[in-house]
């Protein structure tokens, strides 16, 4: 069910007409939102073309008290237009408004709305963009945080993180099932398990909030199958004030086994890359008048399989993969360019830098053998994920006082996790929680996860937040005493 949306569009010194405030106070009264564009308020007109517009929205007749009015704002790359803004709804809202105020800032539509819709159904406002969590302290107001404690504003100390990412694949959905995906895009990788399970985790924090000692910050995340989701959140202050962070992924095990990370790294570094060759084109039947670029990316392609074959020793941990290989466009032509398309796995910052060096090197020296040239660009990566041993040893505990005890095998798969860029800030830990152990791996077509998983997941993020918090708050007085080293 999509959130219905109204945009008041005009310019400061022209004020929306009464019809169009009307409808906006039907808008909100059904929740749905209201979009009033940050240059129309911002200075002294666009403040009194919003004080008359919001005076006439919050006094429509039919509006209940109780209905919170969601305000939506464009953002522009200007914390202090925002901050302005944000202060100006704030001082308008508490003169008009008899009942909450939300403000949501998206930089781009990436919430879904079952997210915002699932976090409203159970009380918990939160703002689409991270971005948000820093006017708080821009602003001076507290503008309505993902945190389920019990005053609705985030600690500046004593805060747990807790991730959840949605995105899916460009895989089409082979599974049969009666809602699978018919838009060529599938949830291979379980991620809408995981935001379900955050969604069912903000339910149970709400109603146990009594038993809250700090605060709980809900990470719903975009891009993590890109790499970049993570570290763009970080970077708009998703983490300030943040002490531990946690994720949980599904995985291949037992329906409903949690399986903690041990301490040290469980996930490896990544890297997407690209080789572009250049060579010469010319006439297929005269092909010592140019250079092969798709020669030349062939032996690049053969001569990198030599790195792990005969460069890795059989203690390190990496993965070359060259996934596709283009180049020419006519049986008759010698092609002119060529690329290679590759990722790149490695557990641990050393062995990653060797291996883009390598990877660049050998590159350009087989091109040039070939009398080509070749350029080698890395993409999005991420480095790999570190789990604290303190918060692992604690997790393990809390968890074993949920569900009891349980005799896992480690595992610790190839995929690499962009939460990693949290574990460089923060201390934090990665669990996995088991949705069937089935003949299709994550990421295939047929990719099935068996949904009694679901309140188990809730509950390991909801409880483990709940415990963490409770012993922080006790350690917190003797700071050697800390929980978190």
């Amino acid at each position: 069910m999509n959130t219905e949306f109204l945009k008041i569009s005009g310019r400061a010194d022209t004020p929306a007409d009464d019809e169009i405030l009307l409808r906006a106070a039907d808008v909100i009264r059904r929740g749905g939102l209201v979009a009033i564009p940050t240059e129309t308020v911002y200075g002294l007109a666009g403040s009194a073309f919003l004080a008359e517009s919001a005076e006439k929205i919050y006094s429509a007749k039919g509006r209940p008290a109780d209905n919170p009015l969601i305000v939506h704002i464009a953002y522009p790359e200007d914390a202090e237009k925002i901050a302005y803004t944000c202060d100006l709804y704030y001082r308008l809202a508490e003169r008009f408004m008899p009942g909450p105020l939300t403000i949501i800032l998206p930089k781009k539509d990436i919430i879904p709305d079952t997210v915002t819709a699932g976090l409203d159904s159970v009380g918990i406002r939160c703002p689409v963009h991270p971005a948000a969590h820093r006017l708080i302290e821009v602003s001076g107001h507290p503008i309505a945080a993902p945190s389920a404690n019990r005053s609705g504003i985030p600690s500046p100390t004593n805060a747990e993180h807790v991730r959840a990412d949605m995105d899916g694949l460009p895989i089409r959905e082979e599974t049969g099932l009666d809602f699978a995906a018919e838009n060529g895009n599938m949830h291979a990788c379980g991620h809408d398990l995981h935001t379900t399970m955050l969604l069912g985790a903000a339910k149970l924090l709400k109603a146990h909030a009594h038993r809250l000692q700090g605060t709980v910050r809900l990470m719903f995340q975009p891009a993590e199958e890109t790499l970049e989701g993570a570290k763009d959140m970080i970077d708009h202050g998703v983490l300030d004030h943040v002490d531990a962070a946690m994720m949980v992924h599904v995985m291949p095990l037992p329906v409903g086994a949690v399986l903690v990370s041990p301490a040290g790294i469980t996930a490896p570094a990544a890297d997407y890359f690209q080789i572009s060759v250049q060579g010469k084109g010319c006439h297929g039947s005269m092909p010592h008048t140019g250079v092969d670029a798709l020669t030349a990316a062939a032996h690049i392609l053969l001569a990198l399989q030599e790195i792990p074959a005969r460069e890795l020793s059989i203690s390190d941990r990496a993965v070359l993969t060259i996934g596709a290989l283009h180049g020419g466009t006519a049986a008759n032509a010698i092609a002119h360019t060529a690329t290679l398309d590759g990722t790149l796995r490695a557990y641990g910052d050393d062995l990653r830098g060797v291996l883009q060096e390598r990877i660049r090197h050998i590159s350009h020296a087989v091109a040039s053998a070939y009398r080509a040239s070749a350029e080698v660009c890395f993409g999005n990566g991420c480095p790999s994920l570190y789990n604290n041993e303190a918060l692992s040893h604690a997790v393990s505990g809390y968890v074993t006082e949920l569900l009891g005890e349980q005799r896992l095998p480690a595992i610790s798969g190839g995929g690499s996790e962009d939460f990693a860029y949290v574990s460089r800030e923060v201390p934090a830990l990665m669990a996995a929680v088991g949705t069937g152990v089935t003949e299709y791996p994550l990421h295939h077509p047929k990719a099935y996860f068996d949904e009694q998983a679901l309140p188990i997941g809730s509950a390991v993020y909801a409880y483990s937040a709940i415990r963490w918090l409770s012993e922080a708050r006790q350690h917190e007085a003797d700071p050697s005493g800390r929980i978190l080293e």
